[in-house]
């Protein structure tokens, strides 16, 4: 009876401990990696078709400005006077350069004076320069006298004038002296039946105008010694 008592204290006491199975700790399962994701293949970039470019072009040069080189290649310059010494000393620069040393026409009529001369030119044309002192009274300083250089070839003139002349015509109406003058071109006189001379009185006659062309000005300074004085 005794065992019997102790048996069932024992069995007591073994109910009463904590379940063994209570101490133990369950590790925490370790996480799994995240199943790995293979990525998508990226297309392939295409590049952009490359289209021909225009061949370069080379821009046009621009003209050169008109001289008197290619706009009266058939009488300009002026030759030299066969005989370049003289008491004249009138030099034009511009588009039909020239220089003259001989003398030049000069005479009175009424109330203008008028000094002319004449040149040979290339080609068989002709230099004329006339200068027409208005409102005449003898030696002194003139303002707004008529003033032009032309060369002739053939029907056709080409003349630069000013009717704004500065002059001065000297003692005795030995010479006149011209300061720096400017001549523009007019449009080109064209059929031209009269050739330019002392024996026309430097007159002209022409059918009428043609082109303007684009040249430099003459720009005409000096003397112009009187024959005879």
């Amino acid at each position: 009876m005794r065992n019997s008592a102790l048996l069932i204290a024992l069995l007591f006491l073994a109910g009463c401990n904590d379940d063994p199975a209570r101490s133990v700790k369950i590790a925490p399962r370790p996480s799994q990696p995240a199943p790995s994701v293979r990525p998508e293949p990226t297309p392939p970039t295409l590049a952009a078709p490359q289209l021909p470019q225009p061949k370069a072009t080379r821009a046009a040069a621009a003209k050169p400005p008109a001289t008197s080189a290619n706009l009266f290649p058939e009488y300009c310059p002026i030759p030299a006077e066969e005989s370049p010494g003289g008491p004249s000393s009138l030099v034009a620069k511009g588009a039909c350069e020239f220089e003259h040393h001989s003398t030049a026409s000069c005479e009175p009529i009424g109330d203008d004076f008028l000094v002319g001369l004449t040149r040979p030119a290339k080609g068989g044309g002709s230099l004329v320069a006339f200068l027409n002192v208005e409102q005449y009274k003898g030696p002194g300083n003139y303002e707004n006298a008529q003033l032009f250089v032309a060369v002739q070839s053939g029907k056709t003139i080409h003349r630069w004038s000013s009717e704004t002349v500065s002059a001065v015509v000297g003692a005795g109406e030995a010479f006149v002296a011209l300061p720096s003058t400017r001549l523009d071109l007019e449009p080109t006189l064209v059929d031209c039946s009269t050739l330019i001379s002392p024996s026309s009185n430097y007159l002209y006659q022409c059918a009428g105008r043609g082109e303007v062309l684009k040249a430099a000005p003459e720009v005409v300074s000096g003397k112009l010694q009187c024959a005879g004085k």
